[in-house]
């Protein structure tokens, strides 16, 4: 008793000596639970002295000094114990308990194999002071799985709430009347299940670390004998997962994390983990699922989200290749609201808002995105992209080089820096690149096709020729590839030729074969108003409605219809308007029709649309050229489909019936070809609207004060084949003192400028005779270099048409020569419109040649049409649109009378199609015999080239750090 409760007369509490050693012995374990291990083991030592070697007892104590990290006393009192019993199954319990929260795993695995087989001996219980086996610091779970897989966390982290102190059975025995049990002290019963799930933990961090020093298979077998004792066992079925992930045997990991999960629901590795696995099987819908239910029971996991960021990405990519764009959007914007500074989500949405047309959004997410991930090579590639698309070169070229310090080698940005390159006049580093894009992927059929567009511009059209054919072999369906090779055959080889006309053909049959399934249904007579008189929807689409040759003349339709007879629709395709564009556009809705933007709109969609709009005659003016839309017509969008200006020979197609020109272009004689039936306009069938708000005054002859007279022609280079140059330099060396002015866009390069003069030089044209120009900035300034020619020569067998109309009117007179094809004679129907073709067009080459040594020596005769020509021009029936459009508004009628008449479409398909085999036989035949660079004149070979337009590519799905299945977009000049 205390002194100072024996001086308040209470009594104190009872000693040691008056409780007695199991009294004490109870005191201590009700300190112990109550969190006060130095009292307890206070009590504990007072009940030892009077019984030393109560194993009980030293249990007791060992578990006191523990618990205030006295181990080497903890460790002491269970090894005095275990000398007194052996097989006491609680002591062997606390120790094993020591020995792995030391890291002893070895050690705990020994002792907890003697627990075992002392239960077993003993029966289904032992007699305990305390029987948890709480698992320590050492690693239980396996690792990670694979891509940003949850890292695994220690056993008694994955296994809380599972593997907590065992439920205790506390027994009181009887006491004599000193106060010490009569058959021992509280019996605690602990269940030999606790003994296995303690080995199991220990054999589960066990084979933790044989995995991590790299013994996969004595792990596995570790966690096998965990599960053999005990089944139940999260953290044993989740590094069987972890291992099988490992291995890529995903079915197998994620039978395991399922295991995993339906011992322990919230398991939060699992969870991911398993998500991990989902994505591997692309099973992309419950890898979310997985990842979601993961984010739900640890909403702060930082791996969790970002992993749902991914599996979020790759979901909206899937979608969006489907052809579901905004739900694809919707999954992306998901992605970022978990994980803002994803890379791979910024950068496929940017991709998905390119394609809906967004570049605002695009350039934003694209600008993100090398923000957050400056290594992200295609992000740099597709914000270069949208920037030229803007015309912004610079911005663009910095960003394909960004692109290519990341990935010196990559195909896209070196073929997309070409283009830009090219824009600017560097021909030589543009030829270069494109080497280098062949080089880094051989079977990169764009730039091959790119490198073709480059050999043609410069003029190397039978190496163009060969650059498609390339690609062709490449991807056999290559649109660009295939329409650029009809381009460039007119350039080299006779319209009328079997070879050309075969070509076309059977370029029209595969197209239409690979759209047969979009084919809209057919129009029939009693779908549309067929009443006598009512105006007629005409609807006119291309993409040349800018400052492009096209619009010149097509300007006169559009400007000059007469509401009462025809409804105008107009389908611009224009990507970048200019002030050309608005002026059409306000000519159009002036006369009553109506103007739709369709540049970003699919061809199935425009075809639908242009079907909604009841169209009656359809007219296309591109053809084989640059952004044209002829899967409109295969997808038959009017009941009268009609080619026209845009290109000098056939579309290919059957689904285009007609296809206008004029009895010069094409006789009634014409061998040449065509899978559409021509309908010969009156005169001309062409009408041409002169610039004339920037055009300058016709500029004084030149020759009357330079003393010499200089030839020139504005054409592309590609027209002007080596025959051309040929034929040229004899007249340069039949007129004394002649000059040659050439002027094209190549010619800005040296490499372009050596082609053109080496073959002049071996013709007999010293180079001071001949002067190369570049292009001029504006239309303006363009027109104003013919003040530096007395004559234009025009090429053949492709003649001019623009050029040549743009001659004229600034005073210029044009020398042509009559051909076999349409391409070959369009000049000559426009010299015959004029009123000059008896005086300026040849029937050989040896007329041509007399023309021009006639024309130029005499030179008042010169001076006198170069004043006149110009009022000439513009009085004459090529530019008087108000006689013109109703002659061409009396053919629209007279072909839908046809139409109505018959009932629907006009002619048999099938008779078409045996036509299309027949030529495609011939054209076969003709190639076989046809050595290469046989036709026309044999071409020096191209060692360098010009303009190219940029190709599209699919960047390949990646895990997280690297873009995600996006596709790289296009610096796309089509056909050029």
């Amino acid at each position: 008793m205390s002194v100072a409760a024996a001086a308040a007369g209470l009594p104190g509490p009872p000693s040691a000596a008056e409780l007695g050693p199991q009294r004490c012995r109870r005191v201590a374990e009700v300190l112990l639970r109550c969190g006060k291990p130095s009292e307890a083991a206070g009590w504990a030592e007072q009940a030892l002295a009077a019984s030393p070697w109560d194993v009980e007892l030293l249990l007791l104590r060992g578990k006191c000094l523990e618990a205030i990290n006295n181990v080497p006393g903890a460790f002491a009192s269970y090894m005095l114990a275990l000398s007194v019993c052996p097989k006491h199954v609680p002591c062997l319990f606390a120790l094993a308990s020591l020995y792995k929260a030391k890291g002893m795993l070895d050690e705990a695995r020994v002792v907890l194999e003697k627990a075992l087989q002392a239960c077993k001996a003993a029966g289904s219980s032992s007699r305990s002071g305390n029987s948890s086996f709480a698992a320590g610091p050492a690693t239980a779970n396996a690792g990670t799985c694979s891509n940003q897989a949850t890292v695994a966390g220690d056993s008694s982290a994955a296994d809380k709430g599972h593997m907590q102190q065992q439920t205790m059975a506390v027994v009181d025995t009887p006491n004599d009347q000193n106060g010490n049990a009569s058959s021992g002290a509280s019996e605690v019963h602990v269940p030999v299940a606790a003994v296995r799930e303690a080995l199991a933990v220990v054999l589960t961090d066990l084979g933790t670390r044989a995995k991590t020093a790299g013994c996969p298979t004595d792990a596995e077998g570790l966690y096998c004998q965990a599960l053999s004792l005990y089944p139940i066992y999260p953290s044993a079925h989740y590094n069987l997962g972890v291992l099988a992930s490992e291995a890529r045997q995903w079915q197998h990991a994620l039978q395991h994390y399922k295991d995993t999960l339906s011992h322990a629901p919230h398991h939060i590795q699992a969870l991911c983990n398993m998500g991990v696995v989902l994505r591997e099987l692309q099973r992309l819908e419950e890898a979310v699922a997985a990842y979601e239910a993961a984010l739900a029971v640890a909403p702060n996991y930082p791996i969790v989200r970002t992993n749902l960021a991914v599996a979020l990405t790759d979901l909206g990519t899937g979608l969006k290749l489907k052809g579901q764009l905004q739900q694809g959007i919707a999954m992306y914007e998901r992605a970022l609201a978990l994980v803002p500074r994803h890379a791979d989500a910024l950068y496929n949405l940017g991709v998905a808002c390119a394609e809906a047309g967004q570049v605002e959004w695009a350039v934003f997410c694209y600008e993100m995105t090398t923000h957050f991930n400056p290594a992200c090579a295609e992000a740099w590639n597709n914000l270069g992209v949208l920037h030229k698309d803007a015309d912004n070169l610079e911005r663009a070229a910095d960003c394909y080089m960004a692109a290519l310090n990341i990935r010196p080698n990559f195909p896209q940005s070196l073929n997309n820096l070409a283009v830009v390159l090219t824009s600017q006049g560097k021909a030589g580093e543009a030829y270069s690149h494109l080497q280098a894009a062949i080089a880094a992927s051989p079977d990169y059929a764009e730039a091959h096709n790119n490198l073709g567009v480059l050999q043609r511009d410069v003029g190397a059209i039978h190496d163009a020729l060969a650059s498609y054919g390339r690609a062709l072999k490449l991807v056999p369906d290559s649109r660009n590839a295939g329409q650029n090779r009809l381009l460039a055959l007119n350039y080299v080889y006779p319209g009328e030729g079997p070879l050309v006309c075969a070509a076309h053909a059977e370029w029209g049959h595969a197209f239409q074969a690979m759209h047969a399934e979009e084919m809209l249904p057919e129009v029939t007579s009693c779908d549309r108003d067929t009443s006598p008189g009512r105006p007629l929807k005409v609807g006119y689409v291309s993409p040349d409605l800018f400052t492009h040759s096209v619009s010149y003349f097509a300007e006169a339709p559009m400007s000059h219809h007469n509401p009462s007879r025809v409804q105008l629709f107009v389908y611009s395709c224009v990507v970048k308007q200019d002030a050309k564009t608005t002026r059409l556009q306000q000519k159009v809705v002036a006369a009553g029709g109506v103007w739709r933007d369709v540049a970003r709109m699919s061809e199935p969609d425009l075809a639908k649309l242009i079907r909604q709009d009841q169209v009656d005659i359809l007219v296309e003016l591109t053809g084989h050229t640059a952004n044209n839309r002829l899967g409109v017509c295969a997808m038959r969008a009017a009941p009268v489909q009609v080619t026209w200006i845009g290109y000098p020979n056939s579309t290919g197609l059957t689904a285009v019936d007609y296809r206008f020109t004029d009895a010069i272009c094409d006789p009634t004689h014409t061998k040449q070809t065509y899978t559409e039936e021509l309908v010969r306009l009156p005169g001309c069938f062409l009408c041409y609207t002169p610039a004339a708000d920037c055009a300058p005054p016709v500029a004084p002859l030149p020759a009357a004060t330079n003393g010499f007279v200089t030839f020139g022609s504005f054409n592309n280079l590609a027209k002007i084949t080596p025959q051309v140059l040929a034929l040229w330099a004899r007249i340069l060396n039949s007129v004394p003192a002649s000059r040659l002015l050439l002027k094209a866009k190549p010619l800005s390069c040296a490499m372009a400028r050596h082609h053109v003069m080496t073959q002049l030089q071996a013709a007999g044209v010293p180079a001071w005779k001949v002067d190369l120009l570049p292009l001029t900035p504006g239309t303006g300034e363009h027109l104003a270099v013919y003040g530096l020619m007395d004559i234009s020569l025009d090429t053949f067998p492709y003649a001019g048409t623009t050029t040549t109309a743009e001659s004229l009117y600034m005073g210029v007179p044009v020398i042509t020569l009559r051909g076999g094809c349409h391409a070959h004679n369009v000049s000559c129907s426009l010299l015959s419109a004029v009123g000059l073709a008896d005086q300026w067009v040849a029937r050989d080459q040896e007329q041509y040649v007399q023309l021009a040594v006639q024309h130029a020596s005499n030179i008042p005769a010169l001076q006198q049409l170069r004043q006149q020509l110009r009022q000439q021009m513009a009085t004459s029936q090529l530019c008087d649109a108000k006689i013109f459009v109703p002659q061409l508004e009396d053919t629209y009628s007279s072909l839908w009378q046809r139409w109505v008449t018959e009932g629907g479409r006009k002619r048999p398909i099938q008779g078409l199609l045996q036509q299309q085999q027949e030529q495609q036989r011939i054209g076969q035949q003709v190639q076989q015999q046809q050595q290469p660079g046989s036709a026309c004149h044999a071409e020096q070979p191209m060692q360098q080239a010009l303009q190219v337009h940029a190709a599209a590519a699919a960047a390949a799905a990646a895990a997280a750090g690297s873009p995600a299945a996006g596709r790289i977009t296009d610096a796309d000049d089509n056909t050029g």
